[in-house]
């Protein structure tokens, strides 16, 4: 038998899920590698349209792979963040060079 405080806890729980989860994965279905990595150029590619022609991406398992070469430290940086904020990327492995 429940009481009135278990219930008003279970009420004000948040949800610490993705928000954008429902969107990618109903029903807690994994997303494809095919579609990771298209996001993963999307997140790149970004609002001021950057070339990401020059980069390889690679996906298994939800584990982005980056190489290719960048103009600075900075750059490299930049980038392997934007793939970690993309939904259902387990890890990257960034093999980028610096020129």
């Amino acid at each position: 038998m429940s009481n009135a405080k278990d219930s008003d806890n279970r009420a004000h729980t948040a949800d610490t899920r993705n928000p954008d989860w429902d969107k990618y994965s109903p029903e807690g279905q994994g997303r494809t590698d095919e579609q990771i990595r298209a996001d993963v150029h999307e997140a790149l590619r970004g609002e001021d349209g950057e070339d990401t022609s020059s980069l390889s991406i690679s996906v298994g398992d939800g584990i982005v792979t980056l190489s290719g070469r960048v103009d600075s430290a900075s750059e490299q940086q930049r980038l392997t963040e934007l793939v970690k904020a993309v939904p259902s990327v387990k890890d990257v492995r960034d093999q980028l060079e610096v020129q």
